[in-house]
């Protein structure tokens, strides 16, 4: 098999995962609060375990909807000073140099978030209503930002990599995708 065909199947498994999280996640979300909403004011009873659990979703949303932004080129960036510099190698530079730190502070993320997680699973801590253990809670941090990571990662190497003959010339006003899918409609696409 081909190396790139690997990776790009691998991609694929991995976003098509990443969005049924947050598919299910907000389904979920979004019916049990509307469930505790529906009973609390129609019959004056609530769902006891609704806000925890709500909660808890939040967090894998939050995690994992990050990295599905940025492999949809839906991140909100500040731009101003890039608008200002002229096309060519130092805007090209600069954007990889941001691209880079993001990618380094994903990584600072992922190792974190293992370390938070490991503490808390070593303190056996559950939460206080549904006794779930908090570490499946806190474990979308760091998997969230794995994923982060390596959508940063696919940005740095495959996408910001000017052709030989091409100008540097990268269009960051545009609202099209950053990352361009092509025919890999869950992700990203390996194509050159």
């Amino acid at each position: 098999m081909d190396i790139k065909k690997f990776w790009s199947k691998l991609d694929n498994i991995l976003c098509r995962t990443e969005d049924s999280i947050l598919i299910i996640g907000m389904i979920t979300i979004t019916s049990i609060v509307f469930t505790s909403t529906m009973l609390r004011y129609l019959l004056g009873m609530s769902l006891m375990w609704s806000e925890e659990i709500s909660r808890a979703i939040m967090i894998w949303i939050v995690f994992f909807g990050a990295s599905a932004c940025l492999r949809g080129g839906n991140h909100v960036n500040m731009d101003i000073f890039l608008k200002k510099i002229p096309e060519g190698k130092l805007k090209y530079f600069i954007i990889r140099l941001i691209t880079l730190t993001s990618f380094i502070f994903s990584l600072f993320l992922v190792k974190w978030g293992i370390t938070l997680t490991k503490s808390v699973w070593i303190t056996g801590q559950v939460t206080p209503t549904l006794e779930v253990p908090m570490f499946f809670i806190y474990a979308g941090m760091p998997l969230g930002a794995f994923l982060l990571a390596k959508n940063f990662l696919h940005l740095f190497v495959l996408k910001l990599r000017p052709k030989p003959t091409e100008e540097f010339k990268i269009d960051i006003t545009s609202d099209t995708d950053i990352i361009d899918k092509g025919d890999n409609t869950a992700g990203f696409s390996f194509k050159e």
